[in-house]
This record gives C-alpha cells, sequence and structure tokens, in this order.
C-alpha cells in the first residue's frame, strides 16, 4: 500500500481521505501509517457519513465509502480535535463547503493542528 520502511517519516499526515475508502481498507491504511511514522500520525476526517457533493457524483474517487466517529481513532489512542460542530462545518450542506477552495483546504489543515 504505502512502499516505505518502518519509521521513515516523523510525521504522516492523512487529509480527507480515509472516508473514501472502504472501512477494512481505512483500518489497514492507519496500521501502515502508524508503522511508517515515527513520531505522528494526523489523520482528518469528517465526523460521520456526508453525501458526496452533487458536483463530483461522476467521479466515484470522490464518493465517501465510510464513515469515521471519534471515539474509533480515540480508542487507538488518538487525540481527537475539532469534532463539536460537524452538522454546521461539515458535510454537503455545511458552511465549509460553501467556501472557496483554497480556504476549505486551509480550514482542514489549520483544525488539524488546533
Amino acid at each position: 500500500m504505502l512502499p516505505f520502511k518502518p519509521k521513515s517519516f516523523d510525521i504522516v499526515f492523512c487529509g480527507q481521505l480515509i472516508e473514501h475508502l472502504e472501512k477494512e481498507d481505512g483500518w489497514k491504511l492507519i496500521t501502515r501509517m502508524e508503522e511508517i511514522a515515527r513520531k505522528q500520525v494526523i489523520i482528518t476526517t469528517p465526523v460521520g457519513m456526508y453525501k458526496t457533493v452533487t458536483k463530483h457524483r461522476d467521479n466515484p474517487y470522490l464518493e465517501h465509502k465510510s464513515a469515521w466517529h471519534p471515539d474509533e481513532l480515540k480508542a487507538l489512542g488518538y487525540k481527537v480535535r475539532g469534532s463539536g460542530l460537524p452538522n454546521i462545518i461539515g458535510g454537503s450542506q455545511g458552511l465549509i463547503s460553501r467556501l472557496p477552495g483554497v480556504v476549505r483546504m486551509l480550514w482542514f489543515i489549520l483544525s488539524a493542528f488546533g
């Protein structure tokens, strides 16, 4: 999956990706990221399941195939941040979806460190 030796990177960042994988493949990716990270794995993902934005439905790679919840990641020892307002900021009808793409990307990056 990820062709890197164990402990190849200090930090491994996975932004807005695992929800596009089947749940089993998402767990495999998390395990592999933990193997190749020396210090930290950072994952950003929507809380729960959101439908794909209408204009992207013709691209199967943009479809959300799994839902992720804070308790699942907490059970693995992850600190979970920014999960309190999923119905306001998340999903295709949320506030963030109405912002320009560059602003959304900055939001997701900054929220991972907030």
